[in-house]
Formats: C-alpha cells, structure tokens, sequence
C-alpha cells in the first residue's frame, strides 16, 4: 500500500510540474513589465501565514554569502552571468 501511495505522490508531482513548466514557458515570452505583473500578484498570492519562516532563512543565506565575500572563500558574480546561469539550469530541468 505505502508503494501505491508514493506512486500516486509521483504522477501527481509530475502532473503538478508538467503544470508549472507550461505556464512558466507562457510566462516567460511576455515582455518584462507583464512578467513583473506576474511574479509580483505569484507573490502577493502567498499567504502570509505559510511562509514558513522564509524571511529569517533568506536573511542568514545572505548573511552567510556576505560573510563568504569578506573572507574571501565566495566569489561575487555579475548579473549576466548570473541570469545566464538560471536560464541554463530552467532548460535543463525542462529536458
């Protein structure tokens, strides 16, 4: 029985990510300011109270990255290599 159930999660959770890669590819041929229209009411959708504490985990991974920074151990990135590198990693995970 607890295979049935892990098989069901699994063709759920590809049903639910083949879902998300189309209107993600729809998303992403608008011209910027409609996808900032996008990500922004995605956003403003999330309920405050589910969070989960993103917040406080996002500040210590920026802390942790600054901190990389100043002793040297993190090297700093510019933003087009950064946006080439997401564009890289989105179509793989579309392959």
């Amino acid at each position: 029985m607890r295979r049935l159930l892990a098989t069901r999660d699994v063709t759920r959770y590809i049903g639910d990510m083949a879902q998300v890669n189309e209107c993600l590819a729809a998303l992403l041929v608008l011209p910027p300011d409609k996808r900032i229209d996008a990500a922004n009411a995605l956003f403003d959708s999330l309920d405050a109270e589910e969070e989960h504490g993103w917040e406080e985990a996002w500040a210590d991974e920026l802390m942790s990255r600054v901190e990389g920074l100043r002793k040297g151990t993190r090297q700093s990135v510019d933003s087009e290599t950064a946006r080439a590198r997401v564009r890289e990693r989105l179509r793989s995970l579309q392959r």
